[in-house]
């Protein structure tokens, strides 16, 4: 999840009233060709062991192509594939000497660093001339089961530095779709997980979908309503019957679904807002056209986050999310877990 602090926003006041609009950040054809020549550095830099500050710099050279906080976001997704870590004292000595070093307190480069100058300024007064110290350095190797002279030296020069490596978190190099989806995952998690609306508007076909959202509500423990703004008419949860709400907003021009978000309901946000990304993702599987507005809170300040039907294809297109098709049933199970969170709602 990205911190919400990395979405751009603009603020505007219309009518006395002031708004807070999020801009999307979503990674549209140009920005994922990019991602190839990353993964490349990536792996050079895997092969060849870069120290951690070689690769950001040269990282620096992709952020022209992703422009605004994208540059910021993806980096920040590469951090799902793509760790570092500290190079231990233990990666240059066989298995069979690390209790030995530990019993010494040497676990790390500086730790042995360290040692070493404590033991040149005991018995060399801190002075070791180019022929004693190749002596001492060729004894160490042999006393700490190093390889050769040529490791410990390594060992001592990284010791000097910002010694930390990359590493793979899997077994394998992620592709750049991979990371596209990861990256619009995040997105969508922490747009979700700070909101307190969901608002979804359908012009065609409003019976099925009507029907379909209830069941996914239902299934998925979504605090909703429904509105239709032609007749004034509101329902609840707790009054909502599929055949019944199907055939009456078979012919409504538009509806609105409204669904509670993390900030307004009670329990775990992020079990919430998991399953509120289950919904969205399950109902854009079905239905294409839709208008969809989340509103936020941040520092206590209310913004609202528009997803356009560019915003859509693209989610669609990098997730992978499949289209479905058939009637939905609402069996006796989900109605009856979704009524013991829900059952005590009063309409309106």
């Amino acid at each position: 999840m990205f911190p919400l602090s990395i979405f751009p926003h603009r603020s505007y006041k219309v009518k006395g009233h002031h708004y807070r609009e999020l801009h999307p950040l979503f990674l549209d054809e140009e920005n994922t060709k990019v991602l190839s020549p990353i993964i490349d550095l990536f792996q050079k830099a895997l092969n060849e062991k870069w120290r951690q500050d070689e690769i950001e710099q040269k990282l620096k050279r992709f952020k022209k192509q992703l422009p605004g906080r994208k540059y910021s976001a993806v980096k920040r997704t590469l951090k799902d594939f793509f760790t570092f870590q500290e190079i231990s004292l233990f990666d240059f000595v066989p298995e069979r000497t690390t209790q030995e070093l530990k019993k010494k307190g040497l676990t790390t480069l500086f730790d042995l660093e360290l040692y070493l100058y404590q033991i040149i300024n005991e018995q060399y007064n801190g002075y070791l001339s180019l022929e004693k110290r190749d002596d001492f350095l060729k004894r160490k190797s042999l006393e700490f089961d190093f390889p050769s002279q040529k490791k410990l030296e390594e060992a001592l020069r990284l010791a000097q530095e910002k010694n930390y490596r990359m590493r793979l978190t899997s077994d394998e190099l992620p592709t750049s779709a991979l990371i596209t989806q990861h990256y619009h995952y995040h997105i969508l998690e922490t747009i979700l997980m700070n909101s307190t609306r969901l608002i979804l508007e359908k012009k065609e076909k409003t019976g099925a979908f009507i029907k379909d959202a209830i069941y996914l509500c239902k299934k998925y423990l979504l605090d909703f309503n429904i509105y239709l703004y032609q007749k004034g008419l509101q329902k609840s949860n707790k009054l909502l019957k599929i055949e019944e709400t199907a055939e009456q907003f078979a012919a409504a021009k538009k509806v609105t679904l409204q669904i509670e978000g993390p900030k307004e309901v009670g329990g775990s946000p992020k079990d919430y807002s998991w399953h509120l990304k289950k919904f969205l993702l399950e109902l854009l599987g079905r239905y294409q056209e839709m208008k969809i507005e989340i509103h936020l809170k941040i520092h206590q300040k209310k913004c609202f986050y528009k997803l356009r039907k560019k915003d859509l294809t693209i989610i669609k297109k990098s997730i992978g999310i499949v289209k479905k098709e058939g009637k939905v049933d609402i069996d006796s199970k989900i109605e009856a877990q979704f009524q013991r969170f829900f059952g005590t709602n009063t309409a309106g």
